[in-house]
Order: structure tokens, then sequence, then C-alpha cells
């Protein structure tokens, strides 16, 4: 009993750490910039960076201490320009950012990133 639940336990452990994330990054007028992670609401800046963010208006980005293999765009809305860079070394993390020309349009973009290996 005790090795099956081990091997249970396991198992869980493992399939945790090559889950996938969906990030999405919003803007709008009255929400300003919010980003959300698997649909919790997250801090845009990761706490372990001890970084603030940038105060400027129209404009949103995210950094995030997470190292992917692989990140996709699954979908964005009315964004004019945007960037999004994420790497599986040692220093390069998530990083999602666009600038919206007005206060009239609401934006965003939704990242799918995995940890497991790309073939």
């Amino acid at each position: 009993m005790f090795k099956k639940s081990l091997l249970i336990f396991i198992l869980l452990l493992i399939s945790s750490l090559y889950a996938n994330d969906v990030y999405t990054i919003t803007y709008s007028k009255d929400n300003n910039c919010t980003m959300t992670k698997n649909n919790k609401k997250i801090p845009l800046f990761d706490e372990r960076f001890k970084v603030k963010e940038p105060k400027s208006s129209y404009t949103c980005g995210a950094i995030q201490k997470e190292q992917y293999n692989d990140c996709k765009v699954l979908s964005k809305k009315n964004i004019t320009a945007q960037f999004f860079g994420y790497g599986a070394y040692e220093f390069t993390n998530l990083i999602i950012a666009f600038r919206n020309p007005s206060p009239r349009i609401n934006s965003l973009i939704t990242i799918e990133c995995t940890k497991e290996l790309v073939k």
C-alpha cells in the first residue's frame, strides 16, 4: 500500500512540474494592467525580482521568474505593439509586454507555456 501511494505521489509531482501555464495580460481603461496565471490574478512583476512596475500610461508589461522550454501565443486582441520572450537558460525568464496607443482601446494577450521538453 505504501509503495503504491509513493508511486502515485511521485507521478503527481512529475506531472505538476511539466504542467502548462496560461498567462493573460490585459489593459483596460478601468483596470489598467492586470495579469492572470491559470485564471488567478498575480503581480505583473514577480516579487522574487524585487522590481517594481514602471509607471507609464497605456503600457502593459510583466516579468515572471519561470523557465519554460516552449511558449506560444494563444490569442491577442487590439494590440498595436507587443513583445514576448522566454528561455530555458539559467537567467532567462518569461517576459510579456505591449504598448497600447490609446486609453479607449482594450488589449489582451494570452500565452501558454510549458516546461516539458519540446521534441
